[in-house]
């Protein structure tokens, strides 16, 4: 795969890995794209939540919500994101 990215980003990559943070500039890509799946995954959610509380006439407490959030938030860490 090839990508082009903007100035400042490929910078920013540079100096990741000069400062050892990366080893590569795939490996900042590959994080990257694990971060956009995790935060898709927890909007997923969110949407399902919100679509079943629609669905069931708005009857999801937020404490209810709150703790969908937190379950989806530590399974998503437990996988590495």
């Amino acid at each position: 795969m090839k990508i082009s990215i903007d100035e400042r980003l490929e910078k920013f990559a540079e100096k990741s890995v000069e400062d050892g943070l990366y080893r590569s500039a795939s490996q900042i890509v590959e994080e990257g794209l694990r971060l956009i799946e995790a935060r898709d995954s927890a909007l997923s959610l969110v949407r399902q939540r919100l679509e079943r509380s629609i669905a069931d006439g708005g009857d999801i407490s937020q404490s209810e919500m709150d703790d969908a959030l937190d379950a989806t938030t530590a399974d998503l860490k437990s996988k590495g994101y």
